[in-house]
């Protein structure tokens, strides 16, 4: 008796679909994780910093694109594999361009600029605020001591300023401590004032 070989052919089938179903499917998922990348070497500017890199990926995302478009009009099975290659190398070339313009020598010299202009800005506020709030804190002690940390402040700035300028490498860390430091001063004073200030009313 030859016994019936349907249960082995449907078997295969539904093996053949399921294997099969990742082709079919069109790649949403990795489609939105390519455009992810891409948003964030766009947040790194490497439009600008690493332009190759970045035509590349942004070349390579309009392929896989293109691609899918074409296996949607296609009249036999759509098979999405190919666009999920490119969208996979779209991840990667993103990857390099952000890499590229976060390390790029041009990006990071401007962020310098910037940090330096940021401390001048904070350091006059800071200035301003002291000399505005002197005569309600009436603590010698405490002035001296941020009249003392402002000049030194200063002084260093005008020390980094003048390394950088001889080919001494961007000290971008450095700015950010000393920005967040007269901050942090500037925050001293307001509070220092309220103090006395409260303090000088009950004595009244």
């Amino acid at each position: 008796m030859i016994k019936s070989t349907f249960p082995l052919v449907s078997a295969l089938i539904v093996l053949a679909v399921i294997v099969l179903s990742g082709c079919f499917k069109t790649p949403e998922k990795e489609m939105k994780v390519a455009q992810n990348a891409i948003e964030k070497t766009k947040q790194a500017q490497a439009d600008r910093f690493a332009p190759v890199k970045f035509k590349a990926a942004m070349a390579t995302l309009a392929e896989a694109k293109k691609e899918i478009a074409f296996q949607k009009k296609s009249m036999w099975i759509p098979d999405y594999n190919k666009a999920k290659r490119l969208l996979k190398k779209t991840v990667e070339m993103a990857g390099a361009s952000k890499i590229a313009a976060e390390a790029s020598p041009e990006k990071e010299a401007l962020q310098t600029q910037q940090l330096f202009l940021t401390a001048d800005s904070v350091i006059g506020g800071f200035k301003k605020i002291l000399k505005k709030n002197r005569a309600n804190i009436r603590d010698n002690r405490f002035l001296r001591e941020m009249d003392a940390d402002i000049k030194a402040i200063e002084q260093e700035i005008a020390d980094l300023i003048k390394k950088l300028a001889q080919g001494g490498f961007p000290p971008n860390e450095r700015i950010k401590e000393i920005i967040a430091k007269v901050v942090d001063n500037k925050e001293r004073v307001a509070v220092f004032s309220v103090f006395k200030s409260e303090k000088g009313k009950k004595r009244r």
